[in-house]
């Protein structure tokens, strides 16, 4: 099982095909954007909106307020992650959502 987890997850050097893959299983999900800011503390929040724009090179778009307690360091971070929730980690997406 956690082999095939781990083939649905797309990494930096992972073929286009991959990247779509991954990102159709998300069509409408909620997702939680995480990085590291400048000081190497963990960051991250629930984007208003989540979208693939181009799977050569990969480009997503990540909407989120500009108020927002990590907008600036997921704005500056060289690397990022997206975590596609499912129902039960709705306490995540509230966690993330906040400015806790």
């Amino acid at each position: 099982m956690a082999d095939e987890d781990a083939s649905r997850e797309y990494r930096t050097g992972s073929d286009p095909r991959t990247l779509r893959d991954a990102l159709g299983c998300s069509a409408t999900g909620v997702t939680v954007v995480t990085c590291f800011d400048e000081a190497g503390q963990p960051v991250g929040l629930t984007p208003n909106s989540f979208t693939s724009v181009l799977l050569d090179p990969p480009l997503l778009l990540v909407c989120a307020a500009k108020g927002a307690a990590s907008a600036e360091a997921l704005s500056d971070a060289e690397h990022f992650a997206v975590s596609v929730l499912q129902t039960g980690q709705q306490p995540a997406s509230i966690t993330f959502s906040t400015r806790v």
